[in-house]
């Protein structure tokens, strides 16, 4: 089998592509993975990749994209892993063979799709819908857990974004936050987890400036916690796989930094008043979604995961964690709906999605003797 993978964000990107390489490259498969024009990107997907057993190639532009589909090698499937669905229905029939689509949610151009696939029950429907089990649970690898230095109640794990322009200004943000925190509680320990997607110069400010710093897997990164801090994405399906506690923040003075696709997100391009009207409507945007923005909250439609989203200072997020620190109760009750959403997905997705793959290719040449 030779196949097309089509990702573009860092959450697709190490969540869902990395796991299906390794399963693909297990059968022998050829993989090319395609990374496509995305406001998300952190620039570094394909260093993220590069130790895995596929061909990348980046797309910085629609055209660029659409010229390399017309040149590329003859494919026996493609499976488009996030992104607009114009480009895996372009290169499916470019070159005739048959198109599978992983999603979360409903994408418009889903019909031309012979496979519509997802993680679990009642996210969307589709006529050509399969359950097949969430690959960020798949992408979790345990590692080497390293010990806490502060004791129980005190060890706080933070994401700092996979994207540079976040990470900058979260360092400042976040070297308030921990003074605060310090006074507060001079035994409290911030661990940073930085990103797959940073660079390793990246670790030393946040050492120097008493943070310490996590550069493993998750999972080994997180255990011990008690409380995660992070923003929305997919850190929040994996702390839910992990049954970490956590908490969401979204500070609106990071609302310049805020990656949005569509239209919106090109208004940073119009000089001088594009970035504040981009901002303004981002304001008048977010309310509609406080309370969902963790993939939890969504999944049960309530609110039972903290989200700290408006005007908050680094002083006063600092005082929020530091309440939900000091309520284990409400900690292990989370913990406990983090263990039952969990356990609605079983591991194996990239078999799944792989073996789906095989008999599309084999039906579809089949089909064309």
């Amino acid at each position: 089998m030779k196949v097309a993978f089509l990702a573009n964000g860092p959450g697709e990107v190490w969540g869902w592509c990395r796991p299906l390489i390794k399963e693909a490259a297990g059968r022998n498969w050829t993989v090319d993975v395609h990374l496509l024009p995305c406001p998300f990107a952190s620039g570094r997907e394909i260093n993220a990749l590069s130790r895995l057993p596929a061909t990348i190639s980046r797309h910085r532009t629609t055209v660029g994209a659409l010229r390399c589909f017309f040149s590329a090698a003859k494919y026996d499937a493609v499976l488009q892993l996030g992104g607009d669905l114009f480009f895996g229905r372009f290169l499916a029939w470019r070159q005739r063979v048959p198109l599978a689509c992983y999603s979360y949610g409903y994408k418009k151009g889903m019909k031309r799709c012979e496979k519509v696939l997802t993680s679990r029950p009642g996210l969307f429907s589709s006529e050509r819908l399969e359950i097949v089990g969430d690959l960020v649970l798949d992408s979790l690898e345990q590692g080497t857990p390293e010990g806490w230095r502060a004791p129980r109640g005190r060890r706080l794990a933070i994401f700092p974004g996979s994207r540079p322009n976040i990470r900058r200004k979260a360092f400042f943000f976040l070297k308030e936050i921990r003074s605060h925190l310090m006074k507060i509680d001079p035994e409290i320990e911030l661990r940073v987890l930085l990103s797959p997607f940073s660079e390793e110069s990246e670790a030393r400010p946040w050492n120097e400036n008493g943070f310490s710093v996590w550069t493993g897997t998750t999972p080994a990164g997180i255990q011990g916690a008690d409380l995660a801090l992070t923003q929305p994405g997919t850190n929040t399906l994996e702390l839910m796989y992990c049954g970490q506690p956590f908490a969401v923040a979204v500070p609106f003075s990071f609302l310049r930094q805020m990656p949005i696709a569509g239209l919106v997100g090109m208004l940073d391009r119009i000089p001088w008043v594009g970035g504040a009207l981009r901002e303004r409507i981002i304001r008048k945007a977010i309310p509609r979604h406080i309370g969902k923005m963790s993939w939890p909250n969504r999944l049960v439609k309530g609110s039972f995961v903290p989200e700290f989203i408006g005007e908050y200072s680094a002083s006063q997020l600092a005082d929020e964690v530091a309440k939900v620190l000091r309520d284990p109760e409400s900690l292990e009750t989370q913990r406990k709906r983090l263990h039952e959403l969990a356990a609605v997905v079983a591991p194996g997705a990239p078999a799944k999605i792989c073996n789906i793959l095989e008999r599309m290719a084999a039906d579809h040449e089949r089909e064309r003797k």
